[in-house]
């Protein structure tokens, strides 16, 4: 029996036409990204705009917009990727810019971040992967405790606080590169798709060998970091998942963790380096030219004893106390590039990396395997017939894929895929190398129903659907006036399906919806275990429908066209329940009361 027992959160109506929507994990807040690169913060549950996300200092012109965000797993800080490959951290405290990198490895710095994905390690305790640096603030505070009226022009960074399990955050790019970050900050390495495939793969399939292009559908890090899955859509219509062996990654999160944690305490942003130096030289200054100082306090002594300070003041003791400057001394001092190059060397040593290769370049794929085929429009045909086959594409079902990694009872990877002219969802779940695969049906007629997204919330699958209504009053033939219900339903994949074991792997000649739709026959649609109609009526010409979900906060958000935002509330209403079961006893007592009036007048009569 289906149970509406979703609870509206909130309907509100943008003023921007929303791109995004991105649910805090810790928080009740909700990100909004606009077409025009514009970020907003409400709290969701009663829409307080708290403030607006400004653009990131390093954006150099007004054509460099945000195009993708995404909440950290604690939900303290918003990463913002940008049209210019810019990567952006903002501080959730205040709003402001705590960090901005870009990757200069690949061509991707001119590549826009099309999508971002942060995944926090989930296996074992990170407590013995405490950093083994020195913190000399926990004796004599930095220069920063004295600099306190310049405490808006620098830029502290939060993490460095309050790190204790590890994280890394993916950036996509639409020229199909994808990149790692520890912690969102120290760039581990980087992976180029359209590459990786054109190579190797080029001759199993005859799609792959005329592709120009990939795009990046999904992307799914397994909690444990050995499995790493993709899947990409190349511009020739074929859908493919990508299974990459990351051990690598996961063997190394202990040195990663100790690594990205020096370099974050060592990272400084150019304010606080401008701010630093001028504190350091105007000390220096006072103590060459022998000028009248204050009483030597803990204020002077711990500007003196700070490290920060002790190299600056013996670098310019020794410029001007040697003479034999000019001289060749080459020999007898190492400079910057030296230093640079050991401590780069001692780095690779303890990463065990060759000078060219990277953590990511030792990835190994296990398995590529072709999804579906599907007629897909060129871009220039697509962007010159836009307005003329717009309601046409919308009533087709587009490639699906969603993914998600569950630790509980062993390493397990779930994949659900949905391809062009079919109503069926499939479910592949991947343990100890062994696939399994099922499916779930919606309505048998694919054109009578269109899976707009979808999500795996724990055990279940949650399904943005769009039905459309028959509207027998309005005979006219216009596309505009054909209108569809939106519904939100719930599936359970755990229980309520019956997989098929698959002990070998697809090979890539081989497409795996031809393979799994001849053994996978199911008769009468699945029923779902919750179902709540988000929206009666609407029309055809809303472009996109988009669900968000945190699990930790277990809400949705729902995004119908670029206007409508609707939050709703996943989890079951004990109240609501309770009081259900409140109302079924009285009704049950009123019945008992009625019965024995009953006897009693039949008895008096």
């Amino acid at each position: 029996m289906v149970n509406n027992s979703y609870v509206l959160l909130n309907d509100k109506a943008s003023g921007n036409d929303i791109k995004l929507a991105r649910c805090c994990p810790s928080m009740d807040l909700i990100a909004l990204l606009s077409h025009s690169g514009h970020i907003v913060i409400h709290r969701f549950i009663n829409w307080q705009r708290l403030f607006s996300v400004a653009a990131s200092q390093s954006v150099e012109n007004t054509s460099d917009i945000a195009t993708s965000i995404e909440w950290s797993p604690n939900g303290k800080v918003l990463a913002v990727g940008y049209s210019s490959g810019l990567l952006s951290l903002i501080s959730i405290e205040n709003g402001k810019e705590i960090y901005c990198t870009r990757d200069t490895s690949q061509s991707s710095s001119s590549s826009a971040i099309v999508k971002l994905f942060w995944i926090q390690y989930q296996q074992r305790q990170l407590n013995t992967f405490k950093p083994t640096y020195s913190n000399n603030e926990q004796c004599f505070p930095s220069f920063s405790h004295y600099t306190l009226d310049r405490e808006d022009e620098m830029r502290s960074f939060p993490l460095r606080h309050d790190i204790d399990t590890f994280d890394i955050l993916i950036t996509v790019t639409d020229s199909s590169i994808i990149s790692f970050y520890a912690f969102g900050v120290t760039l581990i390495g980087s992976i180029d798709l359209y590459k990786l495939i054109s190579e190797k793969y080029s001759s199993q399939h005859f799609l792959i060998k005329s592709m120009k292009r990939v795009e990046v559908s999904q992307v799914m890090l397994s909690k444990d970091f050995n499995c790493l899955m993709v899947s990409v859509e190349t511009d020739n219509g074929l859908a493919i998942l990508i299974d990459i062996d990351t051990t690598e990654l996961s063997t190394k999160i202990a040195e990663l963790f100790d690594v990205s944690l020096k370099l974050q305490l060592s990272e400084d942003t150019p304010q606080e380096r401008r701010s630093a130096f001028y504190d350091e030289l105007h000390i220096v200054e006072l103590l060459e030219q022998g000028l009248q100082l204050d009483p030597l306090g803990p204020t002077h002594i711990n500007r003196l004893l700070n490290n920060d300070y002790m190299p600056t003041f013996k670098l310019k003791y020794n410029i001007n106390n040697n003479d034999d400057s000019n001289n060749n001394s080459s020999s007898n001092s190492k400079s910057l590039l030296d230093e640079f190059n050991e401590v780069s060397t001692k780095l690779r040593n303890t990463l065990n990396l060759s000078v060219n290769k990277t953590i990511v370049d030792r990835f190994k794929i296990v398995n590529i395997t072709p999804l579906c085929m599907f007629e897909k429009v060129e871009q220039q045909q697509q962007q010159q017939q836009q307005q003329q086959q717009q309601q046409q594409q919308q009533q087709k079902q587009r490639f699906l894929s969603s993914f998600e990694s569950h630790l509980d009872g062993g390493d397990q990877i779930v994949v659900t895929f949905m391809t062009p002219g079919c109503s069926k969802i499939f479910i592949g779940i991947k343990e100890t190398k062994i696939w399994k695969f099922g499916c779930i049906l919606l309505d048998e007629d694919s054109a009578a129903e269109r899976l707009d997204d979808m999500f795996i919330y724990k055990d279940d699958l949650l399904c943005l659907i769009s039905k459309n209504i028959n509207n027998e009053s309005n005979n006219n033939n216009n596309n505009n006036s054909i209108r569809e219900s939106t519904f939100i339903k719930q599936f359970n994949y755990r229980q309520d399906l019956e997989y098929m074991l698959l002990g070998v792997n697809i090979p890539p000649s081989t497409v795996m919806v031809d393979l799994l739709d001849g053994f996978l026959c199911q008769a009468a649609p699945n029923t779902p275990i919750k179902s709540r109609q988000v929206a009666p009526e609407l029309t055809k010409s809303l472009t996109t429908k988009r669900i968000n979900v945190s699990i930790d906060r277990n809400v949705i958000a729902v995004t119908l066209g670029t206007r409508r935002t609707l939050v709703f509330d996943l989890a079951d209403d004990e109240e609501q329940e309770e009081e259900e079961e409140e109302e079924e006893e009285e009704e049950q007592e009123q019945e008992q009361e009625q019965e024995q009036m009953e006897e009693n007048d039949t008895v008096n009569e």
